[in-house]
């Protein structure tokens, strides 16, 4: 069997298997078979790196699940000026910690706003090198815990499409091609493009959803691809996030059995999903989408929307239910209730005051973002 890529035998020790869709935007599935181990490395460190890189912020926005890792932080400038790091589920922290020093004689005084409590703890740390005698546990016991959250709306950068990532996107349509049972050798315009780069078969397609039992808004990753013996070519049809959406010519010059095949996955839950997929394009429709000519006016900024709509009020809902938790726990350790105890309606009054002012600027928040 040869790779895919090399186009070299795959021996014994050369043997690797490879995700359908990368598993640093949510992809499970492997297949075993189609590119070798060392092609399998270098477009992992290319192809898919690039593709990741520009793809990240969906993967933040989204909360995707991966098999292993996570997807890191990026630092976002707000409309009004201030610059956060955002993380997977819209979780907003400040940029940096700021610590504030002042030394008098013997006497040391420190001010510290931390992100988290684990940050805290090595900042502490860290001073207790510089001031042997500072109490940590002291210093810990001081600790006050505030909600705050960035004024404006968050300003990412979506740019996505160049030819190492078209390369990714490719080499994702000829796995489903491969994962299909038929020959990747087929697939003549593919192949040029990975080998030798150049004109891009793939193109940016709106003017009809293909996808009809779709989730309205739930981000999903597809990949479908289609032989057809009397047009003589294999075609492919690919999403990611259920916002980019591409289709592409693989091969010019196809004479084997009609086929169809395809790989859908939700990258929030991790779940395989089935999709019908309605590919009636013809070849000058998938040409004229290369030169941009099958985005109707609006059409990607309202599937764009409705992709971070869904996203957003999922991750506002998770976030609401986080502090919520957080506050009932700072509530029944401010009473003194351990574990199994029933707080009395006392106590229940001053819970429920701090669970409001925990929620408070959450809810003011979340609401002004709402309306922007």
């Amino acid at each position: 069997m040869k790779c895919t890529i090399c186009r070299n035998i795959i021996t014994q020790d050369q043997k690797t298997k490879e995700h359908i869709i990368p598993n640093a935007i949510g992809g499970r599935k492997k297949i075993e078979g189609f590119i070798c181990k060392n092609c399998n490395s270098e477009t992992g460190r290319t192809w898919d790196a690039e593709l990741t890189k520009q793809l990240n912020a969906l993967c933040l926005i989204c909360n995707i699940s991966r098999e292993r890792g996570s997807s890191p932080p990026i630092s976002v400038e707000t409309t009004a000026g201030d610059t956060v790091r955002y993380h997977a589920g819209g979780i907003v922290k400040k940029d940096r910690p700021y610590v504030f020093e002042e030394v008098d004689g013997q006497q040391v005084s420190l001010s510290i706003q931390a992100r988290d409590e684990s940050e805290l703890k090595k900042i502490l740390r860290q001073k207790k090198k510089k001031f042997p005698t500072l109490n940590i546990e002291e210093a810990l016991s001081m600790l006050e815990t505030e909600s705050s959250f960035p004024q404006g709306m968050y300003k990412f950068s979506l740019n996505f499409g160049n030819e190492l990532s078209m390369k990714a996107i490719v080499k994702s349509l000829l796995a489903v091609v491969f994962d299909a049972g038929v020959s990747v050798d087929n697939c003549d315009v593919a192949i040029q493009f990975l080998d030798q780069g150049g004109n891009i078969p793939v193109g940016y397609y709106y003017e009809t959803d293909l996808i009809h039992n779709r989730r309205a808004g739930a981000p999903i990753h597809c990949v479908f691809v289609k032989g057809d013996k009397n047009a003589g070519n294999i075609v492919g049809y690919i999403e990611l996030f259920g916002a980019y959406r591409m289709v592409s010519l693989l091969s010019s010059n196809y004479v084997g059995e009609d086929f169809s095949h395809s790989y859908a996955i939700d990258p929030i839950s991790g779940k395989q999903e089935t999709v019908q997929v309605n590919f009636t394009l013809d070849l000058e429709e998938i040409l004229e989408s290369y030169d941009y000519k099958k985005i109707p006016e609006g059409s990607m900024q309202e599937v764009f929307e409705q992709v971070i709509a869904y996203a957003q009020s999922r991750n506002y809902k998770l976030e609401r239910e986080k502090v919520l938790l957080q506050a009932i726990d700072k509530g029944f350790r401010a009473c003194g209730i351990d574990e199994g105890e029933t707080p009395t309606e006392e106590q229940l009054k001053i819970i429920s005051g701090i669970v409001f002012d925990e929620l408070s600027p959450l809810l003011k928040h979340q609401i002004s973002k709402a309306s922007e």
